[in-house]
């Protein structure tokens, strides 16, 4: 069970920082330094069916 909320947990860590990539810079995870977030309509939309997949 620990291990199925650690993947889960990481899942939606990957989701946060996808949709706010300066967060996770200042939370010291540098695989996203080189982005900067993304408010088009697609991509909001994008991150809604990630989330709706984890629910499902």
């Amino acid at each position: 069970m620990a291990k199925a909320a650690q993947q889960l947990a990481d899942e939606l860590l990957d989701i946060y920082f996808c949709a706010q990539p300066t967060d996770a810079t200042l939370l010291g995870f540098r695989d996203r330094d080189d982005q900067l977030p993304d408010f088009s309509e697609t991509h909001d939309e994008a991150l809604g069916a990630r989330f709706t997949d984890i629910v499902a």
